[in-house]
């Protein structure tokens, strides 16, 4: 079984390369009097090869290159790998208010040293999204979207799609919606499980681990303003509370986020979040905030923008009181608190200052600095994921330590994108006393491809 997926797999891989190779030739049959071809090689393949409307078929190729420096901040902890991720698509629209989604994924890891890789890392050959739509949420009306799906909410702070991650992230969902695009209004009520990604078999959720939205969107309430309140809670079966206690846990979130600009190009996103409810036998209290304002000072093509953001989430200050104060980040997209993935939003204080700008239509240039300090050093020091990487209650200082961030995207066509950056990170006195305190650095390029 095992030597059929990997069969499988390079199947799989190859004929996605092949399909790509084969976009990139023009195709002499099609041309018109003149004899110039008619093919846009840039164009959906579907729409290359004449497929009917009502019959989509597309994918995407994805690679990877990272170079990452004192893995865990130990130094000497150096890898270079490749991650490769390729897609096949297909979409039935019988009509314009139906649709059937089959999504297939391969995703593998080349040239990694002897350490164990993430599971989301490597996925040979599996199902990512396979969904039934009924109805169009764009438009004013109901729509429900039923199957294995990818799911992101507002900011994608607590509901992110992961897309980042070599193989991404889905869910086993029902999302319906109700749209109402005059009064500029939309709800959301999704139930779903994460699904979790296994190698070894095919891909299933997590048992014992729901989660449930309702997520609203008010377009009109402030002028050149969204207004996004919204209510999850997550349930997970079996968890152990600080006395001991075995439990089912409820975390209730209660939330909203404005996300608009002002005179002066200036734009603002504001997110507050409390939870509630009980870890095993234990109440939770816990409280997140994410802050951020920009400003371009001038209205010019390269659009250049500054911007500042404060980000704080709660710690548990004693963790045998019998409270959990940890704020739970749920599954979290990319991109927050330092684009090396190494802090997440979870017993922090996070202060970053940015700016970015356009190099031309095509090129966009951004760079980062980031200040993080642990809200208490009695709690662990928490990643992107939300798992504890390093606990030290003895440590005398909760300054995890300075970021700094770089990253061009060249958009060389419409299908084709390239990516390069650079992520380094100066470890404080946290990460000197709790880990091996090695300077962590975390250079990757990569390229898109989608046909």
């Amino acid at each position: 079984m095992r030597h059929l997926r990997r069969i499988s797999g390079a199947a799989f891989a190859f004929a996605m390369l092949a399909m790509v190779a084969e976009s990139q030739t023009p195709a002499a049959a099609n041309a018109q009097p003149d004899g110039s071809a008619v093919r846009n090689l840039d164009a959906p393949i579907a729409d290359q090869f004449g497929f009917p409307k009502w019959l989509r078929f597309g994918g995407q190729y994805r690679g990877r290159f990272e170079d990452d420096t004192a893995i865990g901040f130990v130094p000497g902890a150096a890898d270079t790998y490749y991650l490769q991720r390729v897609r096949l698509i297909f979409s039935i629209r019988p009509t314009s208010w139906l649709r059937f989604n089959v999504d297939g994924q391969d995703g593998r890891v080349m040239f990694y040293g002897n350490r164990t890789f993430a599971a989301n890392t490597s996925n040979p050959f599996d199902l990512h999204q396979a969904n039934m739509e009924i109805g169009v949420p764009e438009t004013t009306g109901f729509s429900v979207k039923a199957g294995r799906q990818e799911v992101f909410l507002g900011s994608m702070r607590l509901i992110g799609s992961g897309d980042w991650l070599n193989v991404g992230r889905a869910h086993d969902a029902v999302r319906a919606a109700y749209t109402n695009t005059r009064a500029g209004l939309k709800i959301d009520v999704i139930a779903g499980s994460l699904v979790l990604i296994d190698a070894t078999r095919f891909d299933r959720h997590i048992p014992g681990e729901h989660w449930y939205a309702v997520y609203g969107t008010a377009k009109k309430w402030i002028p050149q303003a969204s207004v996004e309140p919204y209510y999850l809670l997550k349930t997970t079966w079996n968890t152990k509370g600080e006395h001991g206690g075995i439990g089912d846990t409820y975390v209730s979130t209660l939330g909203g986020r404005i996300i608009g600009t002002l005179p002066g190009r200036v734009d603002y996103q504001f997110e507050v979040a409390k939870q509630i409810g009980h870890y095993a036998t234990d109440p939770i209290h816990a409280l997140a905030g994410a802050y951020v304002l920009g400003w371009r000072p001038v209205s010019a093509a390269s659009k250049p923008r500054f911007s500042a953001e404060y980000d704080h989430a709660s710690g548990d200050h004693n963790n045998k009181d019998g409270v959990r104060q940890t704020f739970d980040n749920m599954y979290c997209g990319h991109g927050y608190y330092g684009f090396a993935d190494q802090v997440g939003w979870k017993n922090i204080r996070s202060a970053r200052a940015g700016f970015d700008f356009s190099a031309s239509k095509k090129l966009q240039f951004r760079f980062d600095v980031l200040n993080d300090f642990l809200d208490t050093t009695q709690d662990s020091f928490y990643n992107i994921g939300g798992s504890a990487k390093f606990t030290d209650r003895n440590a005398t200082s909760a300054h995890v330590g300075e970021e700094t961030d770089f990253l061009a995207i060249f958009q060389a066509t419409r299908s084709t994108q390239f990516k390069a950056g650079i992520n380094h990170i100066f470890p404080g006195l946290y990460l000197k006393q709790a880990s091996k305190g090695s300077s962590y650095t975390s250079p990757f390029v990569m390229w898109t491809k989608n046909f």
